[in-house]
């Protein structure tokens, strides 16, 4: 199977393992070439942007603009971000760690399922609770974003 989802380039790290859940970083939006070139904005940030534009700007997906009201979103978005960058940061790396709980959780359950040799699973656990820590971790900066 080759992935080829909307909005998203046909990305080898993908598919030589079409059966692994991937982090959203290793997907590069076909929009974020043209946030950046319309904000100026880091690689790191542009998914963040393509949120906002999504979820803020235009209540709506992206690919019904023209040219010139997306470059328009592109720069609300970011102005929008740098209102409150703490929050959107925040809420960014907890959608990161929430996944990255769900894949470790995930591995863990496809180990034992797996009859997977003792230390595996064991490997498997503590990235796991890797995982828990940092979510927890990412959840408290989020609430305490949230409340600012």
């Amino acid at each position: 199977m080759i992935y080829s989802r909307n909005g998203f380039a046909e990305i080898p790290q993908i598919n030589s393992n079409p059966d692994t859940m991937q982090t959203e970083n290793v997907h590069k939006s076909a929009y974020e070439d043209m946030i950046a070139k319309a904000t100026g904005a880091s690689p790191e940030l542009l998914p963040i942007l393509e949120n906002i534009m999504r979820d803020e700007v235009f209540h709506s997906t992206l690919d019904w603009q023209s040219s010139a009201q997306f470059r328009e979103g592109a720069r609300k978005a970011h102005r929008i971000y740098l209102e409150d960058a703490e929050f959107y940061d925040a809420a960014s790396r907890h959608r990161r760690a929430s996944f990255r709980l769900l894949a470790a959780e995930d591995a863990l359950d496809s180990a034992r399922k797996l009859g997977s040799e003792p230390e595996a699973i064991a490997a498997a656990e503590l990235a796991r609770e890797k995982a828990r820590f940092e979510e927890a971790a990412a959840s408290v900066a989020l609430a305490e974003a949230c409340a600012r």
